[in-house]
């Protein structure tokens, strides 16, 4: 996908150093190497890899990336993402790409930063911190998500369309109203996703429990459609159900079932945002067939329940 847009009727021949992508499957180029990327998930399950770790994917949450960042997806079902590429200049002219330079009282701000300069870097701190749990991605409620759609859908008609001399313009003030943003709700998140390779740095796990695990997590991501029962996965995966438990535990930080249900609470959510299939077939089509059950695990997952979830963010419900 293009990362700059070229100007044509209303100054032809600019090349604008923002694009938008509506279908985003993170398969990037040397061309998005230039580019810091903003990519936001509004439904899917899978694995995302990214530095030297792997996480579960969240949705819906916007992901931070700069230029110096890939990706690697895996086990996906039902992505929803868009995005959109841009160089750091395009907010600030004194801006390069610095994806591996955090500024702080060891490392300042250039001296010819004005007050206003160091403001506008604040937007772009999603994208060049990286502390603990902190990796890029910002977990958002359905109805944040749905608002930073509706941003980059206006910055996408600005950019498609051209529709007089301040286009280029108009699309800046819209992506700094996203990065604005992303950049507060990254400070306001209490806590951010765990990597499911997150070992503890005293305990060295062999290559035989790691591809385990790999491979379990894997199969719940595919499978959890269907009844999934812990001495069924140790045998088929050739342990027993307290080694398993306790292996996936060191490696993701939570127990199988807890992380089968938050895949299923997850696309739970996903289906009740956007369609309206009655709850029972929701519940039936994520693996589960106790009603009191699904209740509990939702509310525990959303703080709210199925009923009111939908009535909160169901878009057709809407129309």
């Amino acid at each position: 996908m293009k990362v700059e847009t070229v100007g044509a009727i209303y100054h032809p021949g600019y090349r604008h150093a923002l694009g938008y992508n509506p279908e985003e499957t993170f398969g990037w180029d040397a061309s998005h190497r230039s580019r810091y990327k903003l990519v936001l998930v509004l439904e899917g399950t899978g694995l995302i890899a990214y530095g030297s770790h792997t996480y579960p994917l969240i949705s819906p949450a916007i992901y931070c990336f700069n230029e110096l960042e890939t990706v690697h997806l895996s086990a996906i079902g039902h992505l929803a993402a868009y995005s959109l590429y841009f160089h750091p200049g395009i907010l600030n002219a004194k801006f390069e790409l610095n994806g591996d330079r955090l500024f702080s009282a060891e490392q300042p701000f250039p001296s010819d930063w004005s007050l206003s300069d160091q403001q506008d870097q604040w937007c772009l701190e999603p994208f060049t911190n990286r502390h603990g749990a902190y990796l890029g991605c910002i977990p958002v409620d359905p109805a944040t998500a749905r608002h930073c759609l509706s941003i980059m859908e206006a910055i996408n008609v600005q950019l498609a369309t051209q529709p007089d001399y301040h286009w280029p313009c108009r699309s800046r003030t819209y992506l700094l109203e996203l990065l604005y943003l992303a950049s507060r709700m990254y400070r306001q998140v209490d806590s951010f996703p765990k990597p499911v390779n997150a070992v503890d740095a005293q305990i060295a796990e062999s290559a035989e429990v790691t591809d385990r695990v790999d491979a379990i997590i894997r199969f719940l991501h595919t499978r959890y459609t269907e009844k999934i029962r812990i001495d069924d996965l140790a045998r088929n995966f050739h342990t027993n159900k307290t080694t398993l438990n306790q292996q996936f535990k060191r490696r993701t930080g939570s127990t199988v079932i807890a992380y089968l249900n938050q895949v299923r609470m997850q696309m739970a959510g996903s289906m009740l945002r956007n369609t309206l299939l009655p709850k029972d077939e929701i519940m039936q089509r994520i693996g589960i067939r106790d009603p009191a059950h699904f209740l509990r695990n939702f509310r525990k997952f959303a703080g709210y329940t199925p009923t009111e979830y939908r009535n909160q963010f169901c878009w057709m419900l809407k129309n």
